[in-house]
């Protein structure tokens, strides 16, 4: 198996729902169905404890919910303080509307959140809470050092160096970086994990999506 730096997770929720199980399955059985919906691991030899914290949380066949479990869990291993600044860098329209979502999951966590669109600082938003809305974007705001700089695959379709420049410049010493995407595989295909030292990864990849009429 080939090994990546020892920090790296992948998230991979995929989703959709699995056909509903027969009453008469075992929970085992059930777990192994839904099991297709959810493959958590490291590319490491020994894997870490996040799949058996996953596979025995309520609604584990729920991928939306697998997804929030990830971001929370990549908080605490990141070991995030109330206060502390998190970056979504990313592209305007869907990466915002993800950084929205994203930011909804670590509430409870009370950090800093901005979004940083097309990698450019002078541009960033403090992502603030709206009790009718959720998150969305303040006024733009010059953001403090980051602990952890969560990069968004939308980026992908503009050139690395914007990026490079924002991490070189923003990102505090020991600080985390974070690879996002709902495109599995596309920073390994660009080259852009080989130019960025990314500490962790979130995948998810959205599957069977349908479109019904009378």
């Amino acid at each position: 198996m080939e090994t990546r730096a020892p920090a790296i997770f992948w998230a991979i929720c995929r989703a959709g729902f699995p056909a509903p199980a027969a009453k008469s399955l075992s929970p085992e059985a059930k777990w192994r169905e839904r099991e297709t919906c959810l493959n958590l691991y490291l590319p490491l030899p020994t894997r870490c404890s996040l799949l058996q914290e996953l596979r025995f949380a309520d609604h584990v066949g729920w991928s939306p919910y697998n997804l929030r479990l990830a971001f929370q869990e990549l908080v605490r291993r990141c070991e995030l303080r109330p206060g502390d600044p998190l970056y979504f860098v990313g592209c305007p329209g869907a990466c915002y509307s993800q950084a929205t979502l994203f930011s909804t999951y670590l509430r409870q966590f009370d950090l800093r959140i901005f979004f940083v669109p097309d990698a450019d600082p002078s541009r960033a938003r403090r992502l603030e809470y709206n009790e009718d809305l959720g998150f969305v974007g303040g006024p733009r705001a010059k953001p403090p050092k980051a602990k952890v700089i969560v990069v968004m695959s939308g980026l992908c379709k503009s050139p690395i160096e914007p990026l490079l420049q924002l991490v070189s410049g923003t990102l505090e010493e020991g600080g985390k970086l974070v690879a996002e995407t709902n495109n599995p595989g596309i920073y390994d295909s660009l080259g852009w994990d080989r130019r960025i030292p990314f500490d962790y990864q979130i995948e998810f990849a959205v599957e069977r999506v349908k479109l019904y009429s009378r």
